[in-house]
């Protein structure tokens, strides 16, 4: 588990579930400088090491560039 900040306000796009075909529903959501988010699990990406993916406490998902992002690891 991790804790993200945001450095910069910006929009990110966030998949909220599936729908009856099984597609991405997919919300854009604005986010602050400075907004926090406590136990998220961020993956980094094998292939573009610029993105990560980030699983919110809620399950939604999104992909997030590095460098618009602090990440805070927690030790199990």
């Amino acid at each position: 588990m991790s804790k993200i900040k945001f450095l910069e306000e910006q929009y990110i796009e966030v998949c909220v579930g599936f729908d009856d075909n099984e597609e991405p529903i997919m919300e854009e959501v604005k986010v602050l400088k400075d907004m926090e988010f406590d136990f998220v699990d961020v993956i980094h990406d094998e292939i573009n090491d610029d993105i990560v993916q980030v699983q919110f406490g809620d399950g939604s998902v999104s992909f997030i560039s590095k460098d618009s992002i602090e990440i805070e690891e927690y030790e199990d």
